[in-house]
């Protein structure tokens, strides 16, 4: 009976194993993978020469995503470091153009009021201007150079007009040169005005720009 017995689980364990072998070469057969395995299959080596470059060959993959992870976090990184500076130069444009307002304001207010206190104020908010101005031109491509050499030349021959404007309320004589003045301030301010809004138009342009660029480097990032 035990060697009966024994027979018949031999018997059901070969047909299981030929069950289980057919269901494999099915499912192998619907697998996209099914030509890889095929192609492996015919190859002459030896299971463990097999079994070795399979896994030298997962290595070199996991090797090249981490490579690849690292240079998309690399680029990532620098297109928001550029991006922060890119804000950081619209910030100073924005300061530069408020200080030239707040200056065209008290140079207005001087002419009116005939008060030293007005140049002061003057100064003090030229000062500022050409701090932020010179944030600007440490990193300035070629085209904004230009546009920050004329805006100074404009504002030293604003700040002759501011010159005059005091020399001519110390002597008591700003009554007889107030038109002469106000004309040449006038036409310095709107010149000046203008590229302001020029260079300030230019950077956040540039930061558009850089703000496209990185969100189509955290895009492939994803991806």
């Amino acid at each position: 009976r035990w060697a009966v017995l024994k027979a018949r689980l031999q018997g059901l364990d070969g047909g299981l194993a030929i069950k289980l072998e057919q269901l494999v070469t099915q499912v192998l057969k619907r697998s996209p993978l099914a030509w890889l395995v095929l192609r492996v299959a015919h190859v002459r080596a030896s299971v463990h020469t097999k079994l070795l470059v399979a896994f030298l060959i997962i290595t070199l993959l996991f090797i090249a995503m981490a490579v690849a992870s690292l240079l998309l976090h690399l680029n990532t990184t620098a297109q928001s470091r550029l991006l922060d500076q890119a804000h950081e130069r619209v910030s100073w444009s924005q300061q530069s153009q408020y200080a030239l307002g707040r200056q065209m304001h008290f140079t207005a207010l001087a002419l009116l009021s005939k008060d030293e206190a007005s140049i002061e104020r003057i100064l003090r908010e030229n000062n500022r201007f050409n701090e932020t101005l010179a944030k600007l031109d440490t990193a300035a491509t070629a085209g904004q150079k230009g546009l920050i050499d004329q805006i100074r030349a404009s504002q030293d021959d604003a700040m002759g007009v501011v010159a005059d404007i005091a020399n001519a309320i110390r002597d008591g004589k700003l009554a007889d040169i107030t038109g002469e003045l106000l004309q040449r301030e006038e036409r310095l301010d709107a010149e000046i005005a203008q590229r302001m809004g020029q260079l300030v138009d230019a950077e956040q342009n540039r930061m558009a720009r850089l703000r496209d660029r990185a969100d189509a480097a955290n895009r492939r990032a994803l991806v």
